[in-house]
Parts: structure tokens; sequence; C-alpha cells
């Protein structure tokens, strides 16, 4: 299990169960969570860690390779490379930690000449749109104190955009006397979104562009609204559409902490028990 720091929040997982309904309905259920914050609080029981700290969920699902193990844990978390009868190359099992060994591996078996060190050295050099410099303290410092947000989280904004951010902080500048800076903040984020990374539902930039659903005191709901209004005057939604987008963002949270209604039903039904000085819920 991991607990990584990311910017102004931990995120703590992963569990190993076995799932065998539609992959299209897979999420957090209270088990997932309770298994998760056990060995938090059992790991870091200073912190006291309980349900209501948790700001964000998600699950996925692990493609493994075939095994007879009975435990999922200790199903082999090894790849393979299959060669289909047309040429694809298809890699089935892995995990997350090993991507970069998994994706050499894969470029050099369909371009053996890239295999060597000196050819592998390329992958090195910075990502296109990677500053030349980290982003200033000053500004970052600036920033939090306009739009009230974590330090870290507008850190982690500037990071995410890298050379573009200048374009979305003018964008911000232009708005924030007009709207506020809070709001001007999150609505540069859906103007980029829509006309430089494809973002076609709120979902898209709620869920996969930005850090609102996930690293957010507030899932992005405070400006659920607001968001839709943009993308629709961004993308020539009718106001029918605006007002679907806008109930799909609330649904969103919604799905995500539904499992707090089995924590509540089950903590509500147990005693509390005095653990290392503090109350142990789980």
């Amino acid at each position: 299990m991991f607990a990584i720091p990311s910017y102004a929040y931990t995120y703590v997982g992963t569990t190993d169960t076995d799932y065998a309904s539609d992959p299209a309905a897979v999420g957090v259920d209270w088990a997932d969570v309770g298994y998760i914050l056990r060995a938090a609080r059992l790991n870091f029981p200073a912190a006291s860690i309980g349900p209501e700290e948790v700001v964000g969920t998600w699950a996925g699902l692990r493609p493994l390779i075939a095994s007879d193990a009975s435990d999922p844990s200790a199903t082999s978390r090894d790849y393979k490379l299959c060669h289909g009868p047309k040429g694809m190359v298809s890699v089935a099992g892995g995990k997350l930690t090993a991507f970069r060994a998994m994706a050499a591996h894969i470029v050099d078996e369909v371009f053996p000449a890239t295999r060597g060190s000196r050819r592998r050295a390329r992958s090195m050099a910075p990502l296109p749109g990677a500053p030349q410099q980290p982003p200033s303290p000053d500004l970052i410092a600036h920033l939090a104190r306009e739009t009230n947000e974590p330090a870290e989280e507008v850190e982690r904004v500037v990071n995410r955009y890298g050379r573009a951010f200048g374009s979305l902080l003018g964008d911000y500048d232009a708005r924030s006397a007009q709207v506020g800076p809070a709001r001007a903040w999150r609505l540069a984020q859906v103007r980029r979104a829509v006309e430089a990374e494809m973002a076609l539902h709120l979902e898209d930039v709620l869920w996969r562009r930005t850090n609102l659903l996930l690293f957010s005191p507030d899932n992005g709901l405070t400006d659920v609204a607001d968001l839709a209004e943009e993308m629709g005057r961004l993308l020539g939604w009718s106001a029918a559409q605006v007002s679907d987008e806008t109930a799909s963002g609330r649904a969103l949270v919604r799905q995500m902490f539904a499992w707090r209604e089995s924590a509540t039903a089950d903590l509500g039904a147990r005693t509390p028990a005095q653990v290392g000085g503090s109350v142990n819920w789980i």
C-alpha cells in the first residue's frame, strides 16, 4: 500500500480485491474505504484519519494475467507482450509502478533499432511544454492569497500547464475583476480544457483535465453551474444541455461519496474504542 503526498493532499491505497461485475460500474464502497483507513490509522496513529478526512475517491480495475492464486494479492503483477496475427502488439498485466520499463520493452520490441542506452537517454529530455525554471514562489503565494486556494494546489496547477500557464494566467487576470479571483481561476482552467485539451463534457474537466473533483475541498461543487455555463458558451450548448451537464457534474460527486451512507450506518451502530489516545472507529 502507498501513502503518497500530492501537494496539499495525500492519497492512500490501493485495495486488492477480485471484481466480477460490469467493469463500467466499478466504484468505491465502504469496504474499500474502511480497509484503507484501517491501514492508514495503524501506520499513522497520530493523524487520527477517519471517513471525514476523505476528500476524494476513485476506483479502477487492474487486468492481471490469469492465475491459480487464491489470494488476489498473490496474483503475479508481471506482464506479457502478445503479437496479434496482423502485427498489433498488446501488453497484458503489469502494474503502474513499472510503466516506464513496460513502455521501453514495447518500443524495443516494435522498433529494435531503439535498443541501447544511447538512444534511450533521449527519453530523459524535458517533455514538450516543460518550463525552463520552476514556478516563482512569489507568484504562487500571490495567487493563493487572491484565489483562497491552498498554495500547494496553486503550484499543482502551475506545474500542470508548464509553459502554457502564461496564457491561462492572462485569462485569469482578464476575468478576475469581473467575476472574482476564485471563480476566474476555475473558469480559466475550463477555457483551457475546451480550447486546448479537447474537453467535450463537464465530466472531462472535473475528472480528467483539472484537479477539482479529487483535489479540492468542495470537489468543484461551488462553481459547477458556472463551469457548465462557460463550457456551454464555448461549445454552443443549449440551455437544456447546460442544465444536464451541471446535473451530471453534481452526480459525479454524489457517486464518489456514495459509500458514506454505509459508513454512517456502520459507525453509528458501533461503540467507539479508545486506542492510543484517540477514538478509533475503524
